[in-house]
């Protein structure tokens, strides 16, 4: 309205001081409108400042309730974790509940099933031959393993299976071990098995108890003395045989009482069978605190092909009386006492004895021609036997400087002996087989 007011008072050509007044006029009317308008603006502003007041408020109570409300939601989305926490416990119980009967259900079965095949395992029972007293029982299929037990000549075993280097695996009284398999047979010996049944009293001072059962607290009947023939019934528990003296049936220890024959115990040679390669297997052992081995000859079906007993005349000492040698050429040697022995491979029979050594716990090596040289311990310091049982140096000590000689090495026409001591400490000596100097 205003502009049109000015282009009409320009349009209609009115005199300058009226067209000023007329200007001041309108520029007051202006400025009115203008300050109408500010106040307008302000008074809205205020208004609008007014409700984004009111709308704040309202903004703020919407978001606390949007809060409460999301709150809300949380405790309802917690409430429905714990409860589907709540189910997937009781779902994993079930669940370890299930798979525990399950585990249980499997492991009854397994042990019904190892009870019923325990109980329908038939193990074969085999019998103890070709001994005169007692075989041993080892840990392990070795002939150096330690010693279980005892078991007496005719006793039953039973056997699980054949195992490695001769021997077989079984069961006897409770312990389970390893026996040598040339003294098992499938049937029970005879008394014409071992010799005619007679037996004789040993390894005693004076005499033994005959005893009415098979145990050392059992009350005595007689005593029987030292090298007095008895009649052999059978072997009873304990490490005891049942046997009739002077008409007097009971028990005594086996340990003292050895089976009686004239017969030598390597067998003749229309006897020996030999099937081809002999192995030899020398089984050590201790028998009523004395040194003893049998060295049996076996062949390739694990068969006695012949035996040697060994049996030391003197107690344990701190010393090896009894040792293995080993295969030289088509012999076998071995040291029993002091005494070197060559058996022949093939058949067990002795080939000769050298009584000039006298050691033991011996070292030993060979040449090339088969001399074997050996040292003892407490001497000789070295000793040399040819292939014939011929001694062919025997040094009993090198010096009494030097003891204790324990080990021994053949190498290039010398023999080179270890001492555990010497004024020195200890002391390599070396033996020249040309000249018969030594050196150290």
């Amino acid at each position: 309205m205003v502009l049109c007011t000015a282009v009409f008072i320009s349009g209609c050509g009115v005199r300058n001081n009226q067209a000023e007044r007329i200007k001041a006029l309108i520029g007051k009317v202006a400025s009115e409108s203008a300050a109408e308008e500010n106040q307008k603006q302000e008074n809205e502003e205020g208004n609008g400042g007014k409700q984004n007041e009111v709308q704040g408020e309202n903004v703020n109570e919407i978001f606390a309730e949007g809060q409460e409300e999301s709150l809300a939601g949380k405790e309802e989305g917690l409430d429905g974790k714990e409860e589907s926490l709540a189910g997937q416990e009781n779902h994993s119980v079930q669940a370890e509940e299930s798979t525990n009967k399950g585990l249980s259900g499997e492991v009854n079965e397994k042990e019904e099933k190892d009870k019923q095949t325990e109980e329908e395992i038939a193990y074969r029972t085999k019998y103890v031959i070709n001994c005169k007293k007692s075989i041993t029982l080892r840990e392990s299929p070795s002939t150096k393993a330690a010693q279980l037990g005892e078991i007496l000549w005719g006793e039953p075993v039973s056997f699980i299976q054949d195992d490695k280097d001769g021997f077989s695996k079984v069961a006897y009284q409770g312990k389970t071990g390893y026996v040598l398999a040339a003294y098992l047979g499938d049937t029970p010996p005879s008394l014409n098995d071992n010799a005619s049944g007679m037996m004789r009293v040993v390894n005693c001072r004076e005499s033994i108890s005959l005893r009415r059962s098979p145990s050392v607290s059992a009350s005595e009947i007689c005593q029987i003395p030292l090298g007095s023939m008895v009649s052999y019934v059978s072997s009873a528990s304990d490490g005891f045989y049942e046997i009739t003296y002077m008409g007097k049936n009971g028990y005594a220890l086996a340990s003292y009482l050895e089976f009686y024959s004239a017969q030598d115990s390597v067998p003749a040679a229309s006897e020996v069978r030999n099937t081809g390669t002999v192995r030899v297997i020398f089984d050590y052992f201790i028998d009523n605190g004395r040194e003893c081995a049998d060295i049996i000859g076996m062949d390739g079906q694990n068969g006695q092909v012949w035996k040697y007993e060994v049996r030391s005349a003197h107690g344990i000492t701190e010393l090896e009386a009894v040792q293995e040698i080993g295969v030289i050429g088509d012999a076998y040697y071995f040291n029993e006492d002091g005494t070197i022995v060559a058996l022949a491979i093939s058949d067990g029979r002795v080939l000769w004895k050298n009584t000039d050594f006298g050691g033991a716990s011996i070292a030993f090596d060979t040449d090339e021609q088969g001399t074997l040289y050996l040292c003892g311990y407490y001497g000789p310091d070295l000793f040399a036997i040819d292939r014939n049982g011929n001694t062919l140096i025997n040094v009993g000590s090198f010096s009494p400087d030097f003891q204790w000689p324990y080990e021994l090495r053949y190498e290039n026409r010398a023999v080179y002996i270890t001492f555990d001591s010497s004024w020195q400490g200890q002391l390599v000596v070396r033996y020249d087989l040309n000249t018969g100097g030594i050196s150290y």
